[in-house]
Protein backbone atom coordinates (compact mmCIF):
# COMPACT_ATOMS: atom_id res chain seq x y z
CA UNK A 1 0.00 0.00 0.00
CA UNK A 2 3.18 2.58 0.18
CA UNK A 3 4.12 1.98 -3.24
CA UNK A 4 2.79 4.99 -4.61
CA UNK A 5 5.35 6.77 -1.94
CA UNK A 6 7.98 4.65 -2.87
CA UNK A 7 7.58 5.33 -6.61
CA UNK A 8 7.79 8.95 -6.08
CA UNK A 9 11.00 8.17 -4.21
CA UNK A 10 12.35 6.12 -7.20
CA UNK A 11 11.61 7.98 -9.79
CA UNK A 12 13.02 11.46 -8.06
CA UNK A 13 16.00 10.13 -8.16
CA UNK A 14 15.66 8.54 -12.01
CA UNK A 15 14.67 11.72 -13.06
CA UNK A 16 17.67 13.41 -11.07
CA UNK A 17 20.06 11.06 -13.49
CA UNK A 18 18.62 11.78 -16.61
CA UNK A 19 18.26 15.66 -16.13
CA UNK A 20 21.74 17.62 -16.01
CA UNK A 21 21.98 20.08 -12.45
CA UNK A 22 21.97 23.08 -14.85
CA UNK A 23 19.38 22.54 -16.97
CA UNK A 24 17.02 22.29 -14.05
CA UNK A 25 17.58 25.80 -13.70
CA UNK A 26 17.06 26.44 -16.76
CA UNK A 27 14.44 29.09 -18.26
CA UNK A 28 13.21 26.94 -20.94
CA UNK A 29 10.86 23.85 -19.77
CA UNK A 30 13.19 20.33 -19.81
CA UNK A 31 11.80 17.16 -21.78
CA UNK A 32 11.54 14.43 -19.17
CA UNK A 33 10.06 10.58 -19.72
CA UNK A 34 6.48 10.42 -18.95
CA UNK A 35 6.59 7.41 -16.24
CA UNK A 36 4.26 4.79 -15.76
CA UNK A 37 4.03 2.85 -12.61
CA UNK A 38 2.85 -1.12 -11.91
CA UNK A 39 3.77 -2.90 -9.35
CA UNK A 40 3.19 -7.07 -10.00
CA UNK A 41 2.15 -8.66 -7.06
CA UNK A 42 2.35 -12.50 -6.02
CA UNK A 43 2.11 -12.48 -2.72
CA UNK A 44 0.73 -14.46 -0.25
CA UNK A 45 -1.79 -12.19 1.16
CA UNK A 46 -5.76 -12.40 -0.40
CA UNK A 47 -5.57 -8.91 -2.98
CA UNK A 48 -7.78 -8.16 -5.90
CA UNK A 49 -6.70 -9.03 -9.14
CA UNK A 50 -6.30 -5.16 -10.21
CA UNK A 51 -6.33 -2.14 -8.14
CA UNK A 52 -4.89 1.38 -8.26
CA UNK A 53 -3.15 2.57 -5.40
CA UNK A 54 -2.98 6.68 -5.23
CA UNK A 55 -0.23 9.05 -3.54
CA UNK A 56 -3.34 10.83 -2.22
CA UNK A 57 -4.93 8.74 0.09
CA UNK A 58 -1.70 8.61 2.24
CA UNK A 59 -2.14 12.70 2.72
CA UNK A 60 -3.38 13.52 6.20
CA UNK A 61 -5.36 16.29 5.37
CA UNK A 62 -8.21 15.05 3.16
CA UNK A 63 -10.31 18.01 3.10
CA UNK A 64 -7.52 20.08 0.28
CA UNK A 65 -7.77 19.06 -2.84
CA UNK A 66 -4.25 17.05 -3.76
CA UNK A 67 -1.43 19.35 -5.71
CA UNK A 68 0.32 16.29 -5.68
CA UNK A 69 -0.68 12.70 -6.86
CA UNK A 70 1.21 9.50 -8.16
CA UNK A 71 -1.31 6.83 -9.74
CA UNK A 72 0.00 2.90 -9.61
CA UNK A 73 -1.61 -0.05 -11.28
CA UNK A 74 -1.39 -3.40 -9.35
CA UNK A 75 -1.49 -6.48 -10.87
CA UNK A 76 -2.56 -10.15 -8.98
CA UNK A 77 -0.42 -12.29 -11.30
CA UNK A 78 -1.78 -15.05 -8.52
CA UNK A 79 -5.38 -14.21 -9.80
CA UNK A 80 -4.39 -13.12 -13.04
CA UNK A 81 -2.03 -15.51 -14.53
CA UNK A 82 -2.50 -15.24 -17.87
CA UNK A 83 -2.34 -10.81 -18.17
CA UNK A 84 -1.49 -9.77 -20.97
CA UNK A 85 1.22 -7.71 -19.84
CA UNK A 86 2.67 -11.17 -18.21
CA UNK A 87 2.18 -13.09 -21.27
CA UNK A 88 3.60 -10.77 -23.87
CA UNK A 89 6.71 -9.93 -21.63
CA UNK A 90 9.23 -12.54 -21.05
CA UNK A 91 11.56 -10.48 -18.83
CA UNK A 92 8.58 -10.03 -16.35
CA UNK A 93 7.25 -13.52 -16.67
CA UNK A 94 10.49 -14.82 -16.08
CA UNK A 95 11.11 -12.55 -13.09
CA UNK A 96 7.43 -13.64 -11.79
CA UNK A 97 8.76 -16.88 -11.76
CA UNK A 98 12.25 -15.87 -9.64
CA UNK A 99 10.40 -14.22 -7.20
CA UNK A 100 8.42 -17.46 -6.89
CA UNK A 101 12.16 -19.49 -6.53
CA UNK A 102 13.31 -16.94 -4.53
CA UNK A 103 10.25 -17.39 -1.73
CA UNK A 104 10.37 -21.20 -2.00
CA UNK A 105 13.69 -21.38 -0.99
CA UNK A 106 13.33 -18.87 1.84
CA UNK A 107 10.44 -20.16 3.41
CA UNK A 108 12.84 -23.63 2.86
CA UNK A 109 14.79 -21.96 5.44
CA UNK A 110 17.75 -22.57 4.03
CA UNK A 111 21.15 -21.25 4.18
CA UNK A 112 21.71 -18.27 1.27
CA UNK A 113 18.26 -18.93 0.49
CA UNK A 114 18.81 -16.13 -2.13
CA UNK A 115 22.00 -17.20 -3.42
CA UNK A 116 19.77 -21.05 -4.14
CA UNK A 117 17.18 -19.08 -5.41
CA UNK A 118 19.70 -17.15 -8.21
CA UNK A 119 21.24 -20.31 -8.64
CA UNK A 120 18.45 -22.11 -9.60
CA UNK A 121 16.95 -19.52 -12.04
CA UNK A 122 20.31 -19.86 -14.13
CA UNK A 123 20.30 -23.37 -14.46
CA UNK A 124 16.33 -23.18 -16.09
CA UNK A 125 17.11 -20.51 -18.07
CA UNK A 126 15.46 -17.66 -16.12
CA UNK A 127 16.22 -13.79 -17.19
CA UNK A 128 19.37 -15.76 -18.96
CA UNK A 129 21.02 -12.32 -20.23
CA UNK A 130 20.64 -10.30 -16.89
CA UNK A 131 21.43 -12.84 -14.50
CA UNK A 132 24.72 -14.00 -16.44
CA UNK A 133 25.55 -10.46 -16.21
CA UNK A 134 24.30 -8.99 -12.65
CA UNK A 135 24.27 -12.04 -10.16
CA UNK A 136 26.46 -9.97 -7.83
CA UNK A 137 23.81 -6.89 -8.49
CA UNK A 138 20.90 -8.96 -8.42
CA UNK A 139 21.72 -10.32 -4.74
CA UNK A 140 23.16 -7.56 -3.00
CA UNK A 141 19.31 -6.16 -4.21
CA UNK A 142 17.26 -8.75 -2.69
CA UNK A 143 19.69 -8.44 0.53
CA UNK A 144 19.14 -5.04 0.35
CA UNK A 145 15.06 -4.37 -0.55
CA UNK A 146 14.24 -7.24 2.28
CA UNK A 147 15.36 -6.63 5.70
CA UNK A 148 14.16 -9.57 8.05
CA UNK A 149 14.73 -7.42 11.25
CA UNK A 150 13.22 -4.69 9.51
CA UNK A 151 10.57 -6.63 8.57
CA UNK A 152 9.73 -8.20 12.07
CA UNK A 153 10.04 -4.75 13.96
CA UNK A 154 7.75 -3.36 11.76
CA UNK A 155 5.21 -6.14 12.12
CA UNK A 156 5.21 -6.48 16.01
CA UNK A 157 5.05 -2.34 16.12
CA UNK A 158 1.58 -2.52 13.43
CA UNK A 159 0.48 -5.39 15.53
CA UNK A 160 0.90 -3.71 19.06
CA UNK A 161 -1.20 -0.54 17.36
CA UNK A 162 -3.66 -2.48 16.20
CA UNK A 163 -4.28 -4.36 19.55
CA UNK A 164 -4.31 -1.17 21.23
CA UNK A 165 -6.91 0.59 18.47
CA UNK A 166 -9.17 -2.11 19.29
CA UNK A 167 -8.88 -1.09 23.03
CA UNK A 168 -6.73 -4.59 24.50
CA UNK A 169 -5.32 -2.63 27.41
CA UNK A 170 -3.87 -6.15 28.26
CA UNK A 171 -2.36 -6.96 25.04
CA UNK A 172 -0.97 -3.56 25.02
CA UNK A 173 0.94 -4.19 28.48
CA UNK A 174 1.75 -7.58 27.35
CA UNK A 175 3.89 -5.81 24.46
CA UNK A 176 5.21 -3.35 26.31
CA UNK A 177 7.25 -5.94 28.78
CA UNK A 178 8.03 -7.85 25.82
CA UNK A 179 9.38 -4.34 23.93
CA UNK A 180 11.45 -3.67 27.80
CA UNK A 181 12.81 -7.42 27.30
CA UNK A 182 14.37 -5.95 24.34
CA UNK A 183 15.79 -2.62 25.80
CA UNK A 184 13.30 -0.19 24.07
CA UNK A 185 13.31 3.20 25.32
CA UNK A 186 10.62 3.88 27.19
CA UNK A 187 9.48 7.14 24.75
CA UNK A 188 9.29 4.68 21.74
CA UNK A 189 7.20 2.11 23.94
CA UNK A 190 4.76 4.74 24.92
CA UNK A 191 4.42 5.90 21.18
CA UNK A 192 3.97 2.39 20.06
CA UNK A 193 1.85 0.81 22.89
CA UNK A 194 0.00 4.00 23.68
CA UNK A 195 0.54 3.40 27.61
CA UNK A 196 1.95 5.81 29.45
CA UNK A 197 5.47 6.61 30.88
CA UNK A 198 4.41 6.23 34.27
CA UNK A 199 2.13 3.04 33.34
CA UNK A 200 5.40 1.42 31.29
CA UNK A 201 7.73 1.86 34.10
CA UNK A 202 5.91 -0.13 36.64
CA UNK A 203 5.85 -2.99 34.36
Amino acid sequence: ENMPLRFLLYVARLYETVLPKRDRYSRTVQSIPTPEFYVIYNGIDDYPATKELHLSEAFRDKSKVPMLDLTVTVYNVTKCQNLPIIKNCAVLNDYVRFIELVRKHLLANEDDGYKKAIEEAESIGLLPNYLERKVSEVYNFLLSEYDYDTDIAVQREEAYDEGVSYGAHNQAVESAKEMLNMNMPIDQIAKISHLSKEEISLL
